[in-house]
């Protein structure tokens, strides 16, 4: 068995959490997977894979990936986020759907953005949804400061959009 990917630096503290809801996604993790481990974030991150009672092989092929992978029985995403949220390690959580896909820069983007304001609790980002033949039908631009100062577990987190 592989070991898992933390950001290219196993011995490191991650600086970034990245979570992966996942519910019966063997069509699309994979991609999901590999655009995170081809980010151009220099420190040391961390991807956790949620495996929310999938039946079919998505936890398979995360670990095949060398990701960590976690099981969260019940079924939900609420569940999952939780589930990832108290398995992750860093400041900074990145949640990501399993099924979209994130820019090379996104790590960097996210961390950039939470290093220059300490008052940021939470964002999200551009968001794009296509049509099935590679075409954008929708783009919206949701970014959005949600409190200021932090949260009660005093981890900063980023809610993501669909990137696919």
């Amino acid at each position: 068995m592989h070991k898992p990917l933390m950001g290219f630096a196993m011995n490191k503290h991650p600086e970034i959490s990245v979570i992966v809801p996942a519910h019966n996604e063997e069509g699309y993790i994979a991609n999901t997977l590999l655009s995170l481990k081809k980010q151009d974030f220099p420190l040391p991150y961390e991807i956790i894979v949620v495996d929310n009672a999938s039946d079919d092989q998505t936890a398979e092929i995360a670990e095949g990936l060398c990701i960590k992978v976690i099981k969260e029985p019940h079924i939900g995403l609420s569940w999952a986020r939780e589930k990832g949220f108290s398995e992750s390690k860093a400041e900074i959580l990145a949640y990501i759907d399993a099924d979209s896909i994130a820019p090379e820069n996104w790590l960097s983007v996210i961390y950039k953005t939470f290093q220059e304001n300490r008052e940021i609790a939470g964002v999200s980002g551009m968001v794009y949804f296509y049509d099935g033949h590679s075409k954008i039908i929708c783009r919206d631009n949701i970014i959005r400061l949600l409190i200021e100062g932090g949260n009660s577990s005093g981890a900063r987190i980023l809610l993501s959009g669909n990137q696919h």
